[in-house]
């Protein structure tokens, strides 16, 4: 299985194209909803939300078709803020969420986005909740597993309840097959950046900057199930406020083929020789990382700052900025 997992991603980057399309229909603030606006669309059309804030929650329930995805984002020259709980049920699939300001806090404090489709994309966004609650949680036993999700080159950050639980991550990879989590900036999460657990296969995690949470990363399973088959590599995952970068949490079936390598680690309350990596090693193997302390340009800015020994591990470009303009 890590084979195909291998094989799927290349390795790399798996960018998805802009759309060709101009924007097919639009949401203005106050004068139609972007509930509404994700209710409309169609197979292979683009709906776009012009600049300003909106209020939700938004449930998206449609499904495109392989290559012909339907597409939220703003409208080009844009910044379009959604304030409340996004979710895309088990219903869609082909879905593309691209470049917006995503402030998941709700009344119920709930997770957002909830992510139980297939072949869901969010691409370039900031995300976050102001340390009100999980922020990704994909998967769950009851409403559907997540498949071929797709979370890149978005900023994940202050997500989680403050003081900390251990309990709420940047992103939850909870019941999901062949997620791909690429090129983000996951950084002052309460609890986990990255939490694969209990029933994640075949994730890919990669070119991920994973810095200043409770926690870098998980591994584990409860009762029957666990984690398997996931690939974390060229990541820099460092700075761990209350415990380590990497750890294990396995409650019942221990995880199989989980393989952390060729990260660079270090830092934190937790550091050690190895880079704060839990020990002993259960259900997960390291192999090839290395072990330096992550430093960046600024406060803020967590790009790589110049001659940091980290630049030499990350994959992909560790100048770039991802996510929408900073605010």
């Amino acid at each position: 299985m890590l084979a195909a997992v291998l094989g799927a991603c290349g390795g790399g980057d798996q960018d998805q194209p802009q759309s060709a399309r101009a924007c097919d229909r639009f949401a203005s603030p106050g004068r139609g909803s972007v509930q509404r606006l994700a209710d409309s669309l169609r197979p292979g059309q683009v709906g776009c939300l012009r600049d300003g804030t909106y209020r939700g929650p938004v449930t998206i329930r449609r499904a495109g078709r392989p290559g012909r995805p339907l597409t939220l984002r703003p409208q080009p020259g844009a910044q379009s803020r959604l304030v409340g709980a996004l979710t895309v049920t088990r219903r869609a699939a082909d879905v593309i969420v691209r470049g917006l300001y995503l402030d998941g806090r709700n009344r119920d404090d709930d997770p957002s986005p909830i992510v139980n489709g297939r072949r869901i994309v969010f691409v370039d966004n900031d995300v976050t909740n102001r340390h009100t609650a999980i922020c990704f949680a994909l998967g769950n036993p009851r409403f559907g597993v997540a498949r071929d999700v797709t979370i890149q080159r978005n900023r994940i950050h202050d997500c989680g309840q403050l003081p900390a639980t251990n309990l709420e991550q940047g992103i939850y990879v909870a019941v999901a097959r062949d997620t791909r989590i690429l090129g983000n900036w996951i950084y002052e999460n309460a609890d986990q950046g990255v939490q694969l657990y209990p029933d994640a296969r075949g994730t890919y995690v990669a070119g991920n900057v994973i810095d200043g949470n409770g926690e870098g990363i998980i591994f584990g399973g409860a009762e029957r199930v666990a984690a398997n088959d996931n690939l974390v590599e060229g990541n820099v995952i460092g700075n761990s406020r209350l415990r380590s970068n990497v750890e294990f949490n396995f409650v019942g079936p221990v995880g199989q083929r989980n393989l952390l390598r060729r990260n660079c680690v270090g830092g934190g309350v937790r550091d050690s020789p190895n880079g704060g990596i839990m020990q002993p090693q259960i259900g997960f193997i390291a192999v090839a990382n290395l072990v330096a302390q992550p430093s960046f340009r600024a406060a803020g800015d967590y790009r790589l700052a110049r001659g940091n020994r980290c630049r030499k591990v990350l994959r992909g470009d560790p100048d770039r900025v991802p996510g929408p303009p900073l605010r």
